[in-house]
């Protein structure tokens, strides 16, 4: 999702997260508030591409930078049993064409 948001801020823009970064640094802003303001208002940039850059200059959120185990283990530290999850295998099914599943009805293919 990081790399997501960051180039869809350079699709947006034509400007990298370096870039965005930078200059957001050089204003000098205390809070996240303040950089969403400034780049809504004066560069309309929202959303996620906002986020990239928010993201970059305040920090990462410690969710983005964990892998899922240990956001699952996080999860279910307090509890005495973790919910059951069973492991298990997809099996493609190869279906017959639509002729087969039209077989007894009144519509012709």
């Amino acid at each position: 999702m990081i790399e997501w948001n960051q180039s869809l801020l350079l699709r947006k823009t034509g400007r990298d997260i370096h870039w965005w970064a930078d200059l957001a640094r050089q204003q000098g802003f205390a809070d996240n508030e303040a950089l969403a303001a400034w780049m809504r208002d004066e560069h309309g940039v929202t959303g996620y591409a906002q986020y990239a850059v928010s993201w970059e200059v305040f920090g990462y959120p410690e969710f983005m930078l964990r892998d899922a185990d240990e956001l699952f283990d996080g999860q279910y530290a307090d509890s005495p049993t973790k919910p059951w999850i069973p492991d298990c295998e997809v099996t493609l099914m190869i279906t017959p064409s639509p002729r087969a599943f039209m077989a007894g009805t009144t519509a012709r293919a």
